[in-house]
């Protein structure tokens, strides 16, 4: 299997211009003749374009989905503070990304809490809890919950 440090040395670049162009990252310019290189030259080596998909870092592969979800807000202690609503965008047994997050106050606690999550209609055996690994915030907010217990047998 091609990787895309081969297919960088095969060309004579930096691996992470053959990972921004492969990946068509938004906001960064390569000559079009660049471009067309990288790209006719991972199809003649046989460069596996579904390996984009599931970067190398990730210790479980995501499915990417589309699913309704019930959020739940919990203190360390383990009380309810808010309930909302999310979409599961993408889930693999450590964690899922939620998008389109709806909180009735638009607002996370300041102090540690703690995400559990339900799978509307409930694909899920049961709520798993997490912790916020990653927050962006801009017309919709995206959360990252790293699951907590080790990974989740159930997949959505």
């Amino acid at each position: 299997m091609v990787t895309q440090v081969e297919l960088a040395r095969t060309l004579g670049l930096d691996v992470s211009t053959v990972n921004k162009i492969l990946n068509r990252r938004p906001g960064l310019r390569f000559r079009k003749e660049t471009v067309r290189q990288v790209f006719q030259m991972a199809k003649s080596m046989g460069f596996d374009f579904n390996r984009i998909k599931h970067p190398h870092r990730r210790r479980h592969a995501r499915a990417t989905s589309h699913v309704p979800s019930e959020v739940l807000i919990y203190s360390r202690a383990g009380t309810l503070i808010e309930q909302g609503a999310a979409i599961i965008r993408d889930m693999s047994p450590g964690g899922a990304l939620l998008s389109d997050v709806q909180l009735p106050s638009a607002s996370l606690p300041i102090h540690p809490f703690l995400v559990g999550l339900r799978a509307k209609p409930p694909t899920l055996t049961s709520e798993v809890r997490g912790r916020v690994v990653r927050l962006e915030t801009g017309s919709k907010v995206t959360l990252g919950i790293e699951f907590m217990d080790g990974p989740v047998a159930a997949t959505v």
